[in-house]
């Protein structure tokens, strides 16, 4: 760094601030952009940030928190069909407590067959996405 007048011991020194801001400059431009390389530092600490969410993942399943997606697949299915089942049986039921007339429980299953087609044709969060088996 350019210096206008060096300070003796226990003196400080004087500096041009024109002249370090150009030699500034000039090193800014001189040195490549350290960012953009690649250090081993950078790769070991790259490693270990990704060992330790390998551990936090594998931890959270032990303790439940995560479970693997085939297992939300199944249980999503047969929630599914629990609920089907019982939009189906809804008719039957509101004529057995009165609530409709026997005249009447062709309309509902007539509604209630609709229902479940609209509900079967929405499109869902991950539809149509590959399928990956085995994942937490």
């Amino acid at each position: 760094m350019p210096v206008a007048k060096r300070g003796t011991r226990g003196h400080a020194s004087l500096f041009d601030v024109t002249a370090v801001q150009t030699w500034r400059e000039q090193q800014r431009m001189a040195t490549p952009d350290r960012s953009s390389t690649y250090s081993l530092s950078s790769a070991k600490a790259k490693e270990s940030e990704k060992r330790t969410e390998k551990l936090e993942i594998e931890i959270a399943v032990k303790r439940g928190d995560l479970v693997h997606r085939d297992q939300v697949v199944r249980e999503g299915h047969a929630f599914g069909r629990s609920i089907a089942a019982k939009i189906r049986s809804l008719p039957r039921r509101a004529e057995q407590i009165g609530a409709i007339t026997r005249a009447k429980v062709p309309d509902l299953e007539a509604l209630c067959r609709e229902l479940l087609e609209e509900i079967s044709q929405s499109k869902t969060f991950g539809r149509g996405k590959p399928r990956v088996t085995g994942d937490a």
